[in-house]
């Protein structure tokens, strides 16, 4: 479960076994919701949600931060997933403590 990203105590992840669309999981403590990023022709189109099976979706303020989180980072969480999932490289948590 490679973590790319934790903010304010939301960690963000993908599972060892991931598939495409090219989406990640927002943790906060027993609660997930996964994100979905969607680019056309290299440019952020939309992000989509959806809840993951077995757990309660985020809470509200902590949603709006991890969409908020996603938005800014979404070019930089796709080159991660580039990373571990095509190049099969190791990456580094990044520890982001200041509110975006």
């Amino acid at each position: 479960m490679p973590k790319i990203y934790d903010y304010l105590g939301i960690v963000f992840f993908f599972y060892s076994n991931e598939h495409e669309p090219l989406h990640v999981h927002a943790k906060y403590g027993d609660y997930e919701t996964i994100f979905i990023i969607v680019f056309n022709d290299g440019i952020l189109n939309k992000i989509e949600t959806r809840n993951n099976k077995g757990f309660e979706p985020l809470p509200p303020a902590k949603f709006k931060e991890a969409k908020r989180f996603v938005e800014k980072y979404a070019v930089e969480i796709a080159m991660k997933w580039h990373q571990v999932f095509i190049l099969r490289q190791k990456i580094v948590c990044e520890e982001i403590k200041k509110k975006i």
